[in-house]
């Protein structure tokens, strides 16, 4: 078993863009990896933090993969092989159940996590690119990560992408009950941080244009206005806060959509791929910030859970140790893997 990827300390959120899969792709890009480089039992996690493979079956498959990625960024393994990590066996399982408890997130504790790797390795087992050593070990990484939830403090407080975003916009605007704020985007990344600003004022605007029905639905729920994304720079004209979270593969705002807005505006964008293109920050009256801006409100919430992060460290070094031995014993290891 081998993992070969890139993380938030690692790599750019641009490099990390370049390299995302889609989860609706992972079939077919599985598939050109493994014909691209000729593994057997593959598996790949993407998030708006990582771009992890997960390898079983041949020896070494750091070259085959680095390879691979350096193609898709147009570039040579030599120029990007320090934007990457690369673990084998019992290290490699250590990493994936440090990943599946959200001890190497961005925010360590996290829980969205859990849902994204089980989405991703149901995707590749459900397609056959699973082995039954990447399937096991995918299975034991969750039941440890539900065992280190359960029995330590880790996830203690609030511990999200909402909670994180309305820390972070409270830091500058310390009381936002006047505020006027626009989110676009349904999903669950924007449900999350709706759940946590309503509670701090009531002047949002929902948009959504693939899910209109959905934006309705949310504004039902939390007595905010709904809106469509026609004309949608002329909506932000009496807007304070643009909160972003949506799937759109290209720009939603570039500096010629922003620059006719005379306001001052906070823009954060929580979206992977980025909606806001990074130009936008030369405007002189946008702040513009991504989600890996958020490192003070991350190390704030971090000290409260120190102690219990160690604990947890130690559970998962102990525990990977024993399920990785247990598991060679109960099943007949191939030659090749020796």
């Amino acid at each position: 078993m081998e993992v070969i990827g890139t993380n938030h300390n690692y790599s750019s959120q641009q490099v990390r863009e370049k390299l995302a899969v889609p989860l609706k792709k992972v079939s077919p890009h599985l598939s050109f990896f493994q014909k691209n480089t000729g593994f057997s039992a593959t598996a790949v996690l993407s998030t708006c933090n990582r771009l992890e493979y997960y390898i079983s079956g041949r020896k070494e498959g750091a070259s085959a993969t680095l390879h691979f990625m350096a193609q898709k960024l147009q570039t040579t393994p030599s120029d990007i092989q320090h934007l990457f990590y690369h673990y084998r066996d019992r290290k490699a399982f250590q990493h994936l159940c440090r990943v599946t408890a959200g001890l190497d997130s961005f925010l360590p504790g996290e829980k969205e996590i859990q849902g994204q790797v089980k989405k991703h390795f149901s995707k590749a087992g459900e397609n056959g690119f699973l082995d039954y050593h990447l399937q096991k070990m995918f299975e034991e990484a969750r039941n440890l990560s539900r065992y280190i939830h359960k029995n330590t403090g880790i996830a203690y407080g609030k511990v999200s992408m909402g909670s994180l975003t309305l820390d972070f916009i409270r830091d500058i605007f310390p009381d936002i009950s006047e505020k006027k704020v626009a989110l676009i985007g349904t999903g669950h990344v924007s449900q999350l941080v709706l759940k946590y600003l309503r509670s701090h004022t009531r002047h949002i605007t929902i948009i959504s244009n693939r899910h209109p029905e959905r934006a309705l639905l949310l504004a039902r729920k939390y007595d905010i206005k709904a809106a469509p994304t026609n004309n949608i720079t002329s909506r932000l004209h009496s807007i304070d806060i643009l909160i972003t979270a949506t799937a759109s593969p290209h720009f939603i705002f570039t500096p010629s959509s922003l620059r006719a807005i005379s306001r001052p505006m906070l823009l954060i964008d929580l979206s992977h791929p980025r909606d806001i293109d990074p130009e936008v920050k030369k405007l002189s009256h946008i702040r513009l910030y991504y989600y890996e801006d958020f490192h003070r409100a991350v190390v704030r919430n971090l000290q409260h859970r120190k102690e219990e992060c160690r604990k947890a460290e130690k559970i998962i070094k102990k525990e990977a140790y024993k399920r990785w031995r247990s598991h060679l014993k109960s099943e007949p290891v191939p030659a090749i893997w020796h």
